[in-house]
C-alpha cells in the first residue's frame, strides 16, 4: 500500500516552525518574567516540551480523537505508475494502522500461499486541518523523506474510517479502515 506513494512536492516548512515555537517561548517568558516581577518571585524555568503546541491540539476544526485506537485495513486500492488502479485485495494485503493523540504507525503485509512477508511500514506525526489527516512519516519503508507529507480527504462512517489521498488534485489512493479496538 504505501509502496503506492509516489514522491510528492508537499514540504513540511520547519523554519517557519521553529520560528514559531520560538516566538510562542519568548511570549510565554515574558508573561511568567512580568508575572515574577509583579509576584517578586523567581521566574520558573521555561520547559520548551511544555511550550511547543501541535496542530492537532491548535486546530478547532480537527479533533484526534476520533482517528485513536487501533484499525484493520478492510479495502483500498491505489493508482499505480501505469495509471491503473490495483486493489489491495488482489495483492493479499493485510495491515494494521495505530493513531495516538499526535503519532500514527502502521505495518502492511503480503499474503502469499499462507506466508506473510513484509510490505511496508511507516510511524511519524500527524496533523488533522477540517476533514483532512496528513500524515508526515518520519520513519518509513518507502524512502520518503520526513519533510514530505501525505493528505487524506476522510470521514469516519460508524466503526469505519474512509481516506481519499489526492496528490496535485488527482485521486491516488483510496482505503477503508476499521476499528478494531
Amino acid at each position: 500500500m504505501r509502496q503506492s506513494y509516489l514522491t510528492t512536492s508537499h514540504y513540511f516548512n520547519i523554519p517557519l516552525i521553529l520560528y514559531f515555537t520560538l516566538l510562542i517561548s519568548v511570549c510565554v517568558l515574558s508573561a511568567n518574567t512580568e508575572a515574577a516581577d509583579l509576584a517578586h518571585k523567581e521566574v520558573p524555568t521555561l520547559n520548551v516540551d511544555n511550550v511547543l503546541l501541535t496542530s492537532v491540539e491548535l486546530n478547532e476544526a480537527g479533533d484526534s480523537s476520533e482517528l485513536m485506537g487501533s484499525w484493520e485495513l478492510i479495502a483500498g486500492r491505489y493508482l499505480n505508475e501505469q495509471e491503473q488502479w490495483v486493489d489491495y485485495k488482489d495483492l493479499n494485503l493485510v495491515a494494521i494502522k495505530v493513531i495516538s493523540k499526535s503519532h500514527f504507525s502502521f505495518t502492511t503485509m503480503q499474503i502469499k500461499d499462507g506466508v506473510k512477508s513484509f510490505w511496508a511500514a511507516a510511524s511519524g506525526t500527524y496533523i488533522i486541518e477540517s476533514k483532512q489527516y496528513i500524515e508526515y512519516p518520519h520513519l518509513n519503508s518507502f524512502n520518503v523523506g520526513s519533510e514530505e507529507s501525505f493528505r487524506f480527504n476522510f470521514e469516519i462512517i460508524e466503526e469505519h474510517w474512509h481516506s481519499k489521498r489526492f496528490d496535485l488534485g488527482k485521486l491516488k489512493e483510496v482505503e477503508v479502515w476499521k476499528r478494531i479496538e
